[in-house]
């Protein structure tokens, strides 16, 4: 890991943007668990929010709408330095059977990068952005998988660095592939199973920040989450745009969406996952049209 992130980032987080994920909070319909989460969001030390947050009580009837506090500003995981970014659908989880992933992942985000700006890049705290996989491995001994989302994001870092001593495997993070990319969503709403949801317009204004502008390479899985025209909105609209085949798989063809300017190629393409029918030959002919 660089000792400096670039003055894109330093920028995005200096732009407050937990206090717009509390004025978002403060436009939701459900008063009185939006003030729960307010008052959490309001304890600025880490450690005593996530004490706070494991007292936090839902009554049966809240539950169901736990998801729309989900913080729309959360910025990623990984190292902001890398040439390559990836935008997924949403984070793969249930909230109400993960509560401590959605503080990590989705409310403390914000906050965990300004703690680690703070502190010179150096991150002493239960959860890691710089380095997430930490956490599910140690909790709950996490394998990725190679057709994991993280396991194909893990084979396309290594295929366009052409390093072979990056891995999905490795607890030291200048060995894992979460040094060489940096990682976020199209949506804010985490779900086990894909919601189809589109980009919510608070989503889309966060990456248009200039820091998501900055990346060599971007591969978004998730067609039916956004469209072309979102995509020029955020990345710019002097994008040249093209189809490739680059496989096939018992269902249908794999094809691929380029857009590319001067100083950005962009990919926009299904869902990164085992379960969206990708082939080990798609994914090479992935790697293959990113790399030309």
């Amino acid at each position: 890991m660089e000792n400096q992130f670039n003055e894109e980032f330093i920028e995005l987080i200096n732009n407050r943007y937990e206090e717009k994920y509390i004025d978002y909070l403060n436009k939701l319909p459900n008063n009185s668990l939006s003030e729960k989460m307010i008052k959490l969001l309001q304890e600025q030390d880490l450690t005593e929010r996530l004490s706070k947050w494991n007292d936090f009580t839902l009554k049966l009837g809240e539950i169901k709408n736990l998801k729309y506090l989900s913080n729309p500003f959360y910025i990623g995981f990984g190292n902001p330095n890398a040439e390559i970014l990836f935008l997924g659908k949403e984070k793969a989880f249930d909230i109400a059977n993960s509560p401590d992933i959605f503080l990590h992942e989705s409310i403390n985000n914000n906050k965990h990068w300004e703690a680690i700006i703070k502190k010179n890049n150096r991150y002493d705290s239960v959860f890691n952005p710089l380095f997430p996989q930490l956490y599910h491995k140690e909790k709950n001994n996490h394998k990725i998988k190679a057709r994991d989302t993280w396991g194909m994001y893990s084979q396309i870092v290594k295929g366009i660095t052409e390093n072979d001593t990056i891995t999905s495997s490795s607890d030291n993070l200048d060995d894992n592939f979460f040094n060489h990319c940096f990682t976020t969503e199209v949506n804010h709403i985490p779900s086990k199973y894909s919601l189809h949801l589109k980009s919510q317009e608070d989503r889309k204004k966060l990456l248009q920040e200039p820091f998501y502008k900055r990346f060599k390479y971007v591969i978004i899985g998730a067609i039916g989450s956004i469209n072309i025209d979102d995509i020029k909105n955020i990345f710019g609209s002097d994008l040249q745009i093209e189809t490739i085949e680059i496989g096939e798989n018992k269902r249908r063809k794999i094809e691929i969406k380029i857009l590319k300017n001067e100083t950005q190629k962009i990919i926009l393409c299904n869902q990164l996952s085992g379960a969206a029918g990708w082939t080990t030959d798609a994914i090479k002919n992935l790697i293959t049209e990113i790399k030309k």
